[in-house]
């Protein structure tokens, strides 16, 4: 069932969303105690800033996930910290009860996404029933992260609109006037808005295989999952790496911890039983188009990384099974991201 959407109104929508994550994020940073620091959590700077850009026009592609953003900062490190600001209480609450009892480091996490997802033929302006639908996912992600030992836990909630209010059309056509690439025609069929909340969840571990003086081999296998209308699944994984001066963290999902030079060649794979994709199911609350998603899917990769100090630079190239019944095309992307740490 095609979807009517105001092209005129979703300008004002999406800034009325920005000032509601805006409200819920501003109480959380306000410093509650006079015997915290003064920066608060932060102490006034991040400790650490992470930047993650993805697309599939690196694989030649454009079409389901076809672009994303990731903007992430870290606080200072909190374990044993008797802090207790406003955010550090949201944290401990929230997800607390899933970090690991005295932890090595515990840091709270805040962040800024945005996806896109479309169809394969961008010429097409009616809704293309066999295909899966156009939508586009902003949200804003808080969350908390510690490591004990070669163990690293990560629990968040992604809060943000699916639809014309979080500008996929708008957020592709600029991306696509930069590369030069042709834009899509059929937005006017994309999911209707809709509030996503989702909570997630995910356990890693490191298990060194070789330990020498310049090249070593480890494997970070990972276990985790997502609950919510946008997303839920459950997952596992893990990612084999070899290389020169490999550091003692967790591979992709890490931030470097700064110390000596560091390259080394990395391979994933990771399976998923998806009960919920809302950019497959459609709207939650409303009829929308849809597709019969396949429940198994799997994920696997290569890439390379490289570590000058406090900064980490990683690029990787990933293809996924097909997620839905009919799908023409395995779906290829590439990832790109920065990590540094202050």
């Amino acid at each position: 069932m095609t979807v009517q959407n105001s092209r005129s109104a979703a300008p004002v929508a999406a800034t009325g969303a920005l000032v509601v994550l805006m409200a819920i994020a501003a109480p959380a940073v306000a410093a509650s105690s006079t015997t915290c620091a003064e920066g608060g959590v932060f102490d006034g700077k991040p400790s650490s800033i992470l930047f993650r850009y993805e697309n599939d026009h690196y694989a030649g592609q454009d079409q389901g996930y076809s672009s994303g953003l990731r903007w992430q900062a870290g606080s200072r490190d909190l374990a044993g910290d008797t802090c207790r600001t406003t955010l550090r209480r949201f944290g401990d609450a929230a997800f607390g009860w899933t970090m690991p009892a005295d932890p090595d480091a515990l840091h709270l996490l805040v962040g800024v996404e945005h996806h896109v997802y479309t169809p394969t033929d961008r010429l097409r302006t009616d809704l293309i029933v066999d295909d899966r639908p156009y939508a586009g996912w902003f949200f804003s992600s808080w969350g908390m992260r510690a490591e004990s030992g070669r163990r690293r836990v990560e629990a968040a909630i992604d809060i943000g609109v699916v639809g014309p209010w979080a500008q996929g059309e708008g957020a592709q056509n600029l991306l696509h006037r930069i590369l030069g690439r042709p834009e899509f025609d059929g937005w006017d069929n994309q999911l209707g808005n809709e509030l996503g909340i989702n909570a997630r969840y995910r356990d890693a571990r490191r298990v060194v295989l070789v330990e020498g003086r310049s090249l070593g081999l480890d494997v970070i296998p990972h276990w985790g999952g997502s609950v919510g209308n946008v997303a839920t699944h459950a997952e596992a994984g893990a990612e084999l790496r070899f290389g020169w001066h490999l550091p003692d963290d967790f591979g992709r999902w890490a931030s470097s911890r700064g110390g000596q030079r560091a390259v080394y060649l990395f391979v994933t794979g990771d399976g998923r039983y998806v009960a919920r994709d809302l950019f497959l199911d459609g709207n939650t609350f409303r009829d929308s188009h849809s597709v019969e998603k396949k429940p198994w899917v799997g994920e696997a990769g290569v890439g390379v990384a490289a570590h000058f100090g406090s900064m980490r630079v990683s690029f990787s190239m990933q293809q996924r099974s097909r997620e839905f019944e009919g799908q023409r095309v395995l779906p290829r992307y590439g990832s790109l991201a920065f990590t540094q740490t202050f």
